[in-house]
């Protein structure tokens, strides 16, 4: 899911990466979690200025370390810095409460594991 707004038309200069690898047989359910859940909060964080848009991605060739990425792109370091306690917010936005953040968290665990978070300059 691409986030696309006026914000997204600021000149952006970081990017940091989240890469991820879905579980055997996890894909259909993983895809069901992006669209139920991770899209809503990413739709939080972008309406409230926390990035200035983002890209999903999966590999062409899905033998490597990772089968998901999510590329998140910011206007400047403050951006990016306070992103991890901006998308804490709106998840728990989404969320309502601490029991729903939980059930959130524990289905994702089920689906996918972390494999990385890399930051980046952004030339162009």
């Amino acid at each position: 899911m691409a986030m696309n707004s006026p914000a997204s038309s600021a000149a952006v200069c970081l990017a940091r990466a989240f890469k991820v690898r879905v579980f055997p047989g996890q894909e259909d359910a993983y895809e069901r979690y992006l669209r139920e859940a991770v899209e809503p909060i990413d739709a939080i964080a972008h309406e409230a200025g926390v990035f200035a848009h983002m890209v999903a991605m999966c590999p062409e060739d899905a033998c490597g370390d990772w089968t998901h990425a999510r590329v998140f792109f910011f206007t400047d370091a403050t951006q990016r810095e306070r992103f991890t306690e901006a998308m804490a917010q709106a998840a728990a936005r989404f969320d309502g409460t601490a029991a729903a953040a939980e059930r959130r968290l524990a289905l994702a665990a089920t689906l996918r594991e972390k494999v990385g978070t890399s930051d980046y300059r952004v030339s162009g």
